[in-house]
């Protein structure tokens, strides 16, 4: 009797001290591998935000959307929704930093638990998290915002949370996501970036449709102060914001009032600048920002044309061909295919030679090769 007490003894213990093994201490941030982020625990503010920024003033700018929204939420397929609810309204689990290729740190979570298997990720909720209208934001906020994403919002999020098997609630500010496999590598990343809405005012609107006109109930930076008909909405700072002191968040969203104004196409949104309607809209034309602002505004620098951001990652872009197809199983074909796309006449004739060819599925970041193989990656590469 004393052995086999003794050897159940042994088990318990051998048990309790692996099912404690294969979780990693919380952490305020999450790597695709685990590795060390940029910005280290108890770090003061992002590189690219001046934490002494002053606050005030506002800003007017086109809508990145092309014609007349006609709900708020941007979380459905149907219709037109207003992108910048996401993050400005509604505040996510965690932040994804704009100078690293993808990493997030904790925003409405405090930290966050990854296990070593990657089968599981635990939130704990940031005590101070709060809603626009006073309440806490919970654990169970958290599911319900995962489950109605995956029922009645976009086909995206049930796409990109397909791997996620249960969520369980551990209690009032401590959140468990368990996933069905550990294939993934950026699903962890990917749920730190689920906004969290409120449970107790959505239960009562119509999420599927976007919740019409009417102005959500948040928990980020700002909230809608006004809505015109589908082709103006304000949004005022909330200088209250229970998250205006975290690190992710100092010296960020420093306009008072933001406004975004919706145009049914592009060209009048730039006859519009040109008159000086309003403040600033970003261009996804090569000969629109080349030539589509010319005129008296841009010559005496009222008007002022500016690549931004030209350190950010960029994303890959090309063709994908099914090699299921038998007529794409050759590579010759898909070769020539290829050779086809003349990226130098293009560039030259259409594009004002303002793109750049693509060397890496990870353009203009520090994970694109940028020399051939040493021997320890050739030892690695070549089985």
């Amino acid at each position: 009797m004393r052995l086999a007490f003794s050897s159940l003894l042994c088990s318990t213990l051998a048990l309790l001290m692996a099912s404690t093994a294969v979780i990693a201490a919380p952490q305020t941030y999450l790597t695709v591998y685990g590795e060390p982020a940029k910005y280290a625990e108890g770090f003061s503010h992002f590189d690219y935000a001046n934490p002494n920024a002053p606050k005030g003033g506002s800003l007017r700018r086109s809508a990145l959307e092309v014609g007349r929204f006609d709900h708020v939420l941007p979380y459905i397929d149907k219709g037109i929704g207003v992108s910048q609810v996401d993050g400005w309204v509604y505040a996510p689990l965690a932040l994804r930093s704009l100078d690293e290729p993808y990493t997030v740190y904790g925003l409405v979570a405090q930290k966050m638990e990854r296990a070593d298997d990657g089968l599981s990720l635990r939130f704990y909720l940031n005590p101070k998290a709060r809603f626009a209208d006073g309440k806490p934001i919970t654990a169970q906020d958290v599911r319900y915002s995962f489950d109605v994403l995956m029922t009645q919002g976009s086909l995206r999020f049930r796409t990109l949370f397909a791997d996620v098997k249960h969520v369980e609630v551990e209690g009032e500010r401590q959140v468990r996501f368990d996933f069905s496999s550990n294939e993934n590598r950026t699903l962890p990343l990917d749920i730190a970036t689920l906004p969290v809405f409120p449970e107790h005012w959505w239960k009562t609107r119509d999420f599927a449709n976007g919740g019409g006109y009417e102005a959500p109930l948040g928990s980020g930076p700002y909230k809608v102060s006004k809505i015109d008909s589908g082709s103006t909405i304000t949004f005022t700072r909330d200088p209250d914001w229970w998250g205006k002191d975290l690190p992710v968040s100092r010296g960020l969203y420093n306009f008072d009032h933001l406004s975004l104004e919706y145009f049914g196409d592009t060209e009048v949104a730039r006859q519009v600048l040109r008159g000086g309607a309003y403040d600033f809209n970003r261009e996804f034309s090569a000969t629109g920002y080349s030539i589509g602002y010319n005129g008296p505004a841009l010559d005496d620098g009222r008007l002022q044309r500016a690549h931004l951001a030209k350190e950010m990652p960029q994303p890959a872009q090309g063709y994908v061909f099914n090699v299921q197809k038998p007529i794409f199983k050759d590579r010759r074909v898909r070769q020539a295919l290829a050779m086809l796309w003349d990226f130098e006449w293009a560039n030259r004739q259409m594009m004002r030679n303002l793109y750049i060819r693509q060397q890496s599925y990870f353009s203009n970041s520090p994970l694109a090769a940028s020399q051939l193989p040493t021997p320890e990656e050739l030892a690695t590469l070549e089985p």
